[in-house]
């Protein structure tokens, strides 16, 4: 087995398209509704990003984005050790 999947990946963060107008409060909803926890937002003119942990407690060679449903995404990666 490569030695890059030894390691099971955790959310970092959630992100959710403004394309189709969706506003910060509906994002949250979202959010909420789909059971992750509301942190630390990062706006963008095309994206909500909600934190679910900070970026520095994982391994920053193993951040991917994978898709969860239309219009919602999630980073995941590879915590550190430790955490």
């Amino acid at each position: 087995m490569p030695k890059r999947f030894k390691r099971s990946t955790r959310i970092q963060s959630i992100i959710f398209s403004r394309k189709k107008g969706l506003s910060r409060g509906e994002a949250k909803s979202e959010l909420r509704e789909a059971g992750f926890r509301y942190m630390k937002i990062d706006i963008t003119p095309k994206s909500y990003r909600f934190r679910q942990e900070s970026p520095m407690h994982f391994n920053p060679k193993t951040f991917r984005t994978i898709s969860i449903k239309p219009g919602m995404k999630a980073v995941i990666g590879v915590p550190k050790y430790g955490f």
